[in-house]
């Protein structure tokens, strides 16, 4: 079935009742990913999430190696430096990108989280998961890639990651206790120790990465120990910035086995009453922190 418009152009309507539908699908999916990360995700990240504050490049790089960044408010004369100067091509276009969006006021111009394109949730076309950390695992069924079934995690842990970084500077009690307890580099390691602790079914690609990139081996006594103290440390004062906002505090979690077979369980979404309409997707995301 066909409309004519005014200007002559005949639109599909059965194709755009399938767009509607299309769109539908990947708002709720969106709904379904950020309703399990708040509640997989840890008080700090709590804290530090803020959907305005989030942005996903446009384009799928699969060469590039980081997947997530946080800029602060003092970010904006080296975002354009790296544009033009990063040592890679790579580098230089996501940074271009990012100093595009930032003229053309897209962006603000510091304090946002500026994720990759392969960072999308749910969109499936690629993980950021190094082939050779997971070949071992190999497949379910002959078919199933545990790499595929693993980039919903990849995905959560990263957008975990970059948010962790800016509560640990937006909130002030957490931009102390940072000052006092991490440099530049043991923040990086104390993510893959965080992420390892919420999203278990990834805590052994996390030891690896931070131990490839970072030289920090997270699995030896002393370091677990010391990871674990700090964690407890920010977890506690995330807690009373959360009760002070009068926010309910969520038990912890109950440990899981380390298995990608532990799925997460999705509560069913309550039928909307005959007089409620329905929640945008930023409208839903906010209506979780009430």
């Amino acid at each position: 079935m066909v409309d004519s418009l005014s200007n002559g152009i005949m639109k599909n309507t059965n194709d755009d009742k399938e767009n509607t539908l299309l769109d539908k699908t990947k708002q709720d999916k969106n709904k379904e990913f950020f309703s399990e990360l708040l509640r997989r995700g840890g008080p700090l990240f709590e804290v530090g999430f803020s959907p305005e504050h989030l942005f996903y490049q446009k384009k799928i790089m699969k060469d590039a190696n980081v997947h997530g960044l946080y800029f602060h408010e003092d970010a904006k004369d080296s975002i354009y430096d790296a544009a033009v100067n990063y040592s890679t091509s790579t580098g230089r276009e996501i940074f271009g990108e990012v100093a595009e969006r930032i003229k053309n006021k897209e962006i603000p111009n510091g304090d946002f989280v500026f994720m990759s394109g392969t960072m999308v949730p749910n969109d499936k076309v690629y993980t950021g998961l190094r082939k050779n950390d997971v070949a071992e695992m190999g497949t379910f069924s002959g078919a199933v890639s545990v790499r595929d079934l693993l980039d919903r995690s990849d995905e959560l842990g990263t957008h975990l990651e970059e948010f962790a970084h800016r509560a640990l500077r937006v909130v002030p009690e957490l931009n102390e206790w940072r000052k006092k307890n991490l440099s530049s580099e043991s923040e990086e390691i104390f993510m893959g120790a965080l992420i390892a602790k919420y999203f278990p079914e990834i805590a052994k690609y996390e030891h690896e990465r931070i131990k490839r990139v970072y030289k920090a081996d997270l699995t030896t006594d002393w370091n677990k120990k010391l990871s674990n103290k700090w964690i407890s440390e920010i977890e506690e004062i995330s807690n009373n910035i959360l009760r002070k906002k009068g926010i309910k505090i969520k038990p912890k979690p109950k440990p899981k086995p380390d298995s990608i077979m532990d799925k997460p369980k999705i509560e069913p979404k309550p039928k909307p009453k005959p007089d409620e309409k329905e929640k945008t997707w930023m409208e839903f995301i906010k209506s979780l922190f009430n």
